[in-house]
């Protein structure tokens, strides 16, 4: 692989030692409507990526110049074209937003590059709708792709050659996206190939970069030995999903009654009308060690359960943490 300086190595889910850039592409949006397409970035690698470019094609197509920002590893940014919205100044929940006044990507067959402030190319992805037509453009920023030594590119050079080498984007429309595949180690895979990609029904913009299981859900109690003594206050219980999507309920349940004794949280929303919990993925509920009809609920152990759905794939998830209740 032609790459310079500050590059990851990790092994991918085959094995296979590959070269990961501190900064890489990880999933895209190229079919929205309005033009409102997007494209988001995974940092790898704390560093300031001031000045790194993200074009669609070459040089001359300019999607976006980073402004310098202190990035973090595990951080997303996203590139929201058509818009003029002011950049963030800080992560937000892990993710940077910054706007673009590029029209759009092309919504069948495309190229993104990423270079640095010095030109080098750090990054690429090629997609095609794989219709067996293969435009002008579309072939010169295949060319550049070639040149860059970012993809794994055939020798032949007729329509479908080239569109096979590139990211399967066939059947691809609004609401779906170009996701980037995790490896065993939870960084993007890399092997400059179309292997790399997969087209997504559902599109998680800033917050992960697309993999086939995501993150689980997550709940615990903040007390020590997992034992709660309600004279001594409130019991913190933090919690996180995977996206803002989800909608979520945390109850009590008791482990002998086998019966729900408090709900924490319920369809997003808790006792304090201030707090809905709508699009947030991750926080902390308190619970005060009484039932739902005021009073103390006896000693005993209980199950503190985080249930979430998603109200557009109907798909249901739930976890929990074991909590002993004493005097």
């Amino acid at each position: 692989m032609t790459r310079t300086a500050a590059c990851a190595a990790v092994l991918n889910v085959t094995g296979i030692l590959c070269a990961v850039p501190p900064l890489c592409i990880t999933e895209v949006a190229p079919a929205e409507s309005g033009s409102r397409d997007w494209v988001e970035l995974y940092v790898v690698q704390d560093g300031d990526y001031g000045g790194w470019w993200l074009l669609d094609g070459g040089f001359d197509e300019v999607i976006r110049v980073l402004p310098s920002r202190e990035y973090r590893a595990g951080e997303h940014i996203l590139v929201c074209m058509g818009m003029s919205d002011p950049d963030d100044i800080a992560a937000v929940r892990g993710c940077w937003r910054f706007s673009s006044a590029w029209a759009g990507l092309t919504g069948t067959d495309g190229v993104l590059l990423l270079a640095d402030g010095s030109g080098v190319w750090r990054d690429a992805v090629g997609y095609a709708n794989r219709d067996g037509t293969v435009s002008a453009t579309t072939l010169r920023r295949w060319r550049l792709l070639q040149e860059s030594g970012m993809w794994r590119v055939a020798a032949a050079t007729d329509a479908a050659t080239i569109e096979n080498n590139l990211a399967d984007w066939s059947g691809g429309g609004a609401g779906m996206s170009l996701c980037r595949r995790r490896g065993a180690l939870g960084v993007p895979v890399d092997t400059d190939d179309a292997a790399d990609w997969y087209r997504a029904r559902q599109q998680t913009p800033g917050r992960g970069y697309g993999g086939e299981s995501g993150s689980e859900p997550r709940i615990f109690a903040e007390v020590p030995g997992g034992v709660y003594r309600p004279l001594s206050g409130e019991l913190a219980i933090r919690w996180s999903v995977d996206g803002p999507d989800w909608v979520k309920t945390i109850r009590v349940v008791g482990v002998r009654q086998r019966r729900e004794v408090a709900r924490l949280m319920d369809a997003d929303v808790t006792s304090c009308a201030e707090l809905p919990w709508y699009g947030v993925t991750e926080g902390t509920v308190l619970w005060d060690g009484r039932g739902v009809h005021g009073g103390r609920v006896p000693p005993g152990w209980y199950a503190v359960v985080l249930e979430i759905s998603d109200p557009r794939t109907r798909r249901r998830n739930s976890v929990r943490t074991a909590v002993a209740v004493v005097p």
